[in-house]
């Protein structure tokens, strides 16, 4: 990516050029990057040792699970839902079954959910002008 950088066409503004703060960004996550690889090469000959694969509980790692699992559902319906519909879905059923299911906070969820989707969809269609996957169902354009 920093490679690609160097492509970025400059249109001649004064100033500063086009990909300036694109470079800069990508050389402080590689750089933290790079930190932490080595930071966990120095720690994994005590990992090794001190736990084996059959000790570990999987069950602690049951909420990333949950997101993980609802996000590939997302992508796999995103060409028919939609990037509303969908988001909407995939953020009140986040918030389902990660905070519990009663009707106050099922309603909670649901506000929450149509608000800040919603908010996010307008801002990147109109706002932005980006185009976003509209789905089967709801046809807008």
């Amino acid at each position: 990516m920093i490679n690609s950088s160097y492509y970025i066409e400059d249109p001649g503004y004064q100033g500063m050029k086009a990909s300036y703060w694109p470079r800069i960004i990508l050389w402080l996550l590689s750089i933290m990057s790079l930190v932490m690889l080595v930071k966990s090469f120095a720690n994994i000959v005590d990992s090794i040792n001190a736990v084996s694969f059959s000790q570990i509980n999987y069950m602690q790692f049951k909420n990333a699970l949950i997101c993980f699992g609802m996000f590939i559902i997302f992508l796999t319906f995103l060409e028919y839902l939609g990037m509303l519909l969908g988001g909407i879905l995939f953020v009140f059923g986040l918030l389902t079954f990660l905070g519990g299911f009663s009707i106050k906070k099922s309603t909670n969820h649901l506000i929450i959910s149509v608000v800040t989707i919603g908010v996010m969809w307008s801002i990147f269609t109109f706002g932005l002008k980006v185009i976003l996957p509209e789905g089967e169902l709801i046809r807008i354009w």
